[in-house]
C-alpha cells in the first residue's frame, strides 16, 4: 500500500521552516515534478532555514519548503540504493545565517500520476486539477505501474511504496512521517 512522505510535526524531531533563495528557479519553472531539471538549472539551489517554533532546534534528514523536498546525503545514498525515482540536485543549506557544512539535495520526483481515486475520494479541485480541499483520500495504486516514490498530481504530495516505507522507518532518519492517505486532510 503507497503511504505518503510528509514533513514530521508532531515535535519529536526538528521541523525548521525553509525557503528557497533568490532566483534559482525562474517563473515557469517545473517545480511540482515528473520532470527533469537537467538544462534548466545552473547551480545548486539555495535554501534558507530557520528552527521551527514548534520543534526541537536542528536539522533533520528530511524536510521541505512550500514545493520543493529536501533531503541529506544520508537519506540521499539510501533512497538512490533502493531505486527512488528521484533527481537530486545540489543544494546550499544556509541555517542560523551559516552555509552547512553537512550536504544536503532537493529530491525531484521524476514520476507524477493522477493517481486519486476520484470516485471514491472526497476532494474539491481548483481549475487546474490541484486539490484545494480533502477530507477522504483514496489512491489508484493501478496509476503507480511499479514506481517507488511518485509524486500524487492532484494532492502534490509523495506517495512511496512498501519497501521505502518500511526502509525508512527501519534508517533512523528524522524529519519525516509515514501517513496513510485515509488520514491525509487539507
Amino acid at each position: 500500500m503507497f503511504r505518503f512522505i510528509k514533513t514530521d510535526t508532531s515535535g519529536a524531531s526538528p521541523c525548521p521552516v525553509a525557503h528557497p533563495l533568490g532566483p534559482a528557479m525562474p517563473r515557469g519553472f517545473p517545480w511540482y515534478g515528473g520532470t527533469s531539471w537537467q538544462g534548466l538549472l545552473s547551480g545548486p539551489i539555495a535554501i534558507e532555514v530557520a528552527d521551527g517554533d514548534e520543534s526541537p532546534s536542528g536539522l533533520p534528514d528530511f524536510f521541505r519548503t512550500i514545493s520543493l523536498y529536501v533531503v541529506s546525503e544520508r537519506l540521499r545514498a539510501l533512497l538512490e540504493s533502493l531505486g527512488a525515482e528521484i533527481e537530486f540536485w545540489p543544494t546550499s543549506v544556509v541555517y542560523r545565517g551559516q552555509s552547512e557544512a553537512t550536504t544536503y539535495f532537493v529530491a525531484n520526483p521524476l514520476i507524477q500520476a493522477s493517481a486519486l481515486d476520484m470516485e471514491r475520494s472526497v476532494v474539491k479541485l481548483n481549475s487546474v486539477g490541484i486539490a484545494v480541499s480533502a477530507k477522504h483520500v483514496v489512491l489508484d495504486e493501478t496509476k503507480f505501474a511499479g514506481a517507488r516514490w511518485t509524486k500524487v498530481r492532484e494532492l502534490q504530495e509523495v506517495a512511496i511504496d512498501e519497501q521505502l516505507q518500511t526502509a525508512l522507518r527501519d534508517s533512523g532518519f528524522t524529519g519525516f512521517m509515514i501517513v496513510d492517505p485515509l488520514a491525509h486532510r487539507s
